[in-house]
């Protein structure tokens, strides 16, 4: 059995109609009043209502479907269980993905030859900040927290990343002979 297959049960007054049916549940998909279900005419009668499940260990040939009503029922019959009111879903989503140098919040600043530069200031709500030496720059950088001399901070050579943990202002230096252009992106608290 693929899928649960579907059975209509028309009452036109209180009856009972046995069915041929095999599975191992029963979902009771649709009943304007309660519904008696038995399974292969030799178990009890199960009073359930709409959205209801009977299920038995093995599997069953046949079911007795019983109302005190004139009612329409419409049962789920399947080898799995049924989930009450499920819905298929579809999702679509569209991303796109851009080049870091495309993104809005990265800032470039250059750190110049043999001198200092702020490379961002310090935010509380900021937990942590990227900051990239790219692989066509001429040479390294140190940098260093608020606080903290260059040598306690970082050493970023040539296409390396960090990402330092702080809210504190961040400020690189650049002992070498020739401006260096650092990238630096904020992350933020969530």
């Amino acid at each position: 059995m693929a899928g649960p297959i579907d059975k209509t049960i028309t009452f036109a007054a209180a009856g009972e109609q046995n069915i041929p049916a095999i599975g191992r549940h029963i979902r009771v998909l649709e009943a304007s009043s309660d519904v008696y279900l038995g399974i292969n005419n030799d178990s009890a009668d199960l009073k359930r209502r709409q959205g209801a499940e009977v299920s038995s260990v093995t599997e069953f040939k046949s079911i007795r479907v019983k109302s005190l009503v004139a009612q329409t029922v419409r049962l789920a019959i399947s080898e799995i269980p049924q989930a009450d009111d499920s819905k298929s879903v579809s999702v679509s989503a569209t991303a796109n993905i851009e080049p870091a140098n495309a993104l809005g919040n990265v800032n470039e600043v250059t750190v110049p030859a043999g001198g200092s530069i702020q490379l961002i200031g310090s935010d509380a709500t900021r937990q942590a900040v990227r900051i990239a030496v790219d692989d066509e720059q001429p040479g390294p950088i140190h940098w260093a927290a608020s606080g903290l001399t260059a040598i306690q901070g970082g050493w970023l050579g040539i296409g390396m990343v960090d990402y330092p943990e702080t809210s504190a202002e961040i400020t690189a230096y650049n002992r070498g002979a020739a401006d260096v252009v650092v990238s630096v992106v904020p992350m933020k608290k969530i």
